[in-house]
């Protein structure tokens, strides 16, 4: 009787060990399973961004291989003219010169009106055809070295933005992994792109403003004439020293106040779209509990929405450039503070969506070490604006604390708090 119940208790021992050793077993393959179902959501995710980053791709591409082909006809096209041009004053007998200038232009004609009386002391000599022949050629001249001079400037302007879209095509092209290895040299191309000078393109962005203004249309040049205007004086006023000055002061006013609303738009464009994001991604978790799909149908859902609410002719391309721009300068201020946004007054959000990995931690590393930095809301309107050299080149990044742009706090009460 004794053996048999050391017999049941060690039976009873036994099991209580192997259960003990199942529910172990059953823990780990239960949290395997989960690991296994965040590694296949995470797959499916990156699978949907892969195919819509290989899509943008191909049509920025053949964007591109449009604008190459453009660009060689207008190429063509010109050296085709300056080729008959050349020709043209080759085979004519001298002629006036057509200058462009102002100053040069005004000496044509001094040299023209003193011209007049030779001319009139010798037609009887000269033939009346022959005269309207030189007249109508330097008409053609004229014509031909205007013509010349906007298609010069529209090839100019068309250089500088092909040179851009390219640019914006690397960029667009190494936002996401697409294959690896070959991902990771792309995105090596596109941070040495970054790596250039901040004002290098600043200033290509600034020459090609000017050229795109010299093709606009005659509403908007005589718009710039009349701001001009204003900065005239009537010749009553040159006698009256305080109304020029007044004038001045008027004017230095205006640019004042046309640069606190430039600083004052851009720190709402910032603000709107980091807004966007977080509104964005709240709406895309909310299709997905809905409507019980994944996290591309739940986007795709959101941007067919949103085009219908938006201008006529927004396409869908735009509208996801434009979210992945709002979420590179939200990835800036999720980490150092959205209510950092009312201390910029430099950069624009192009400038800020264009920051590397490495610049960002570099300005979240200065905000971590400088809690300081946070101002308070007493301060006579003080506005800090960084600026720190990364990398070998010198390229200009957001954060520094090397110098601080101070705001006079007549103008500070427009800044959102």
């Amino acid at each position: 009787m004794s053996s048999n119940l050391e017999l049941l208790e060690q039976r009873i021992a036994n099991l209580e060990a192997e259960k003990d050793e199942l529910k172990g077993e059953n823990a780990e393959l239960k949290n395997e399973n989960a690991k296994l179902k965040r590694i296949i959501e995470e797959n499916a995710r990156r699978d949907a961004e892969n195919a819509e980053h290989k899509v943008r791709i191909e049509e920025l591409e053949k964007n591109s291989a449009d604008i190459s082909a453009e660009n060689a006809e207008l190429k063509a096209e010109l050296a085709k003219l300056r080729h008959d041009f050349d020709s043209s004053n080759l085979t004519r007998p001298q002629q006036p010169q057509h200058v462009t200038n102002v100053q040069n232009s005004c000496s044509v004609e001094e040299d023209i009106s003193s011209a007049k009386p030779e001319r009139r002391f010798a037609s009887n000599d000269i033939p009346d055809l022959v005269i309207d022949q030189r007249v109508a050629d330097n008409a053609d001249i004229e014509s031909m070295d205007t013509f010349l001079d906007e298609t010069f400037k529209k090839s100019v302007s068309d250089g500088f933005r092909q040179r851009n879209r390219e640019k914006k095509l690397l960029h667009e092209s190494a936002t996401q992994d697409l294959s690896g290895v070959s991902n990771e040299t792309t995105s090596s191309v596109i941070k040495d792109e970054k790596s250039q000078s901040h004002k290098k393109r600043e200033a290509e962005n600034i020459v090609q403003d000017v050229f795109d203004f010299t093709a606009t249309s005659a509403p908007e040049k005589n718009h710039m004439t009349e701001i001009s205007m204003t900065a005239r004086h009537e010749k009553s006023d040159m006698d009256n020293p305080p109304n020029i000055l007044q004038n001045l002061a008027c004017l230095i006013q205006e640019a004042w106040d046309a640069k606190d609303e430039a600083i004052l738009a851009n720190q709402k464009e910032l603000l709107c779209w980091c807004s966007y994001i977080v509104e964005f991604n709240k709406k895309t978790t909310e299709f997905m509990t809905e409507y019980k799909i994944g996290e591309k149908k739940a986007k795709g859902m959101i941007y067919d929405n949103l085009i219908k609410l938006l201008r006529p002719g927004t396409k869908r391309n735009t509208l996801l450039k434009q979210t992945q721009r709002a979420r590179d300068i939200y990835k800036l201020f999720e980490k150092i503070g959205i209510d950092k946004i009312k201390y910029i007054t430099t950069y624009s959000a192009n400038s800020i969506s264009e920051l590397s990995d490495s610049q960002i931690q570099t300005i979240v590393d200065y905000f971590s070490k400088n809690p300081n930095t946070e101002l308070p809301d007493d301060r006579d309107g003080t506005i800090i604006d960084f600026e720190e050299d990364i990398s070998n080149d010198q390229d200009n990044v957001l954060v520094s604390a090397t110098r601080a742009e101070v705001i006079p706090p007549a103008r500070k009460n427009w800044m959102p708090r």
